[in-house]
């Protein structure tokens, strides 16, 4: 990847508005919501997310394998 430098034209821009998705809830309002209330929005991974059976293993140090059960999820 090459870096490129763009042309300042002197044009001003303007942000007008905001979309995001947090686990805990879609929009700014949801988000600002579980900051607010001190959620914590860590769950067990569901099961059709993937098989944690087959994944998980309390040796850190085992190929192929993960060493939690738990992850912060956004729908859609």
């Amino acid at each position: 990847y090459k870096q490129q430098k763009m042309e300042n034209k002197g044009e001003e821009i303007a942000i007008v508005g905001i979309g995001c998705n947090f686990p805990g809830g879609e929009g700014i309002d949801n988000f600002w919501k579980v900051l607010h209330e001190g959620r914590n929005c860590v769950v067990d991974i569901p099961p059709d997310r993937f098989d944690t059976k087959f994944w998980y293993d309390t040796d850190d140090n085992k190929a192929g394998k993960m060493i939690t059960k738990h992850g912060s999820f956004i729908e859609g």
